[in-house]
């Protein structure tokens, strides 16, 4: 039987292999599932944040205990971080932590995305004001299934409190592959 489509990348190789079991729709057409092809080309991704201040300490693990936006079901919430699921191989990863009422002379915040705790990206920011704040780049890592990234913020002064809501304290995570 004839595929009545067949998706092909710019060099002409098909995106959808025919050696993949179990993923072909149930009609008498031999064509992909619609599920199965959106899963294939949907961003999914999920921006966790936290829903009420947080005092800061050295090596802080961040609890992150609700989501702003997700999409899709392969990155979890569990227990203040993202857990990766099955199929996952490569993510992208960013990361702000805005801290409040920071009493901090001559002093610093360094904040770490990690991956099963080890770091993978991070960011120092000084400052004696009242607000400092950490912004970790986009980085892409390797994972696989039930890696663990999460939050770390890294203080010379115990003082200050991480502000809640999106666009202040949160860690992106989004599927590469």
């Amino acid at each position: 039987m004839k595929k009545l489509v067949k998706l092909l990348d710019k060099a002409g190789n098909e995106l959808v292999p025919d050696n993949i079991k179990n993923k072909k729709s149930k009609s008498r057409i031999d064509a992909y599932s619609c599920d199965y092809i959106n899963d294939k080309f949907e961003t999914q991704y999920i921006v966790a944040t936290i829903s009420t201040p947080q005092e800061i300490s050295s090596n802080y693990v961040v609890n992150l205990d609700k989501i702003a936006y997700q999409n899709g079901n392969k990155l979890t919430l569990q227990n203040g971080k993202i857990k990766i699921g099955n199929g996952v191989s490569k993510i992208r990863v960013s990361a702000i932590a805005f801290v409040d009422g920071w009493a901090g002379d001559n002093s610093y915040i360094w904040t770490f995305v990690r991956k099963n705790q080890v770091p993978v990206s991070s960011f120092i920011n000084s400052g004696s004001a009242n607000y400092i704040s950490g912004s970790v780049p986009d980085t892409i890592i390797d994972v696989e299934e039930n890696d663990v990234i999460d939050l770390v913020t890294d203080a010379t002064s115990s003082s200050g409190k991480l502000r809640t809501g999106q666009s202040n304290t949160q860690l992106f995570v989004e599927v590469i592959n």
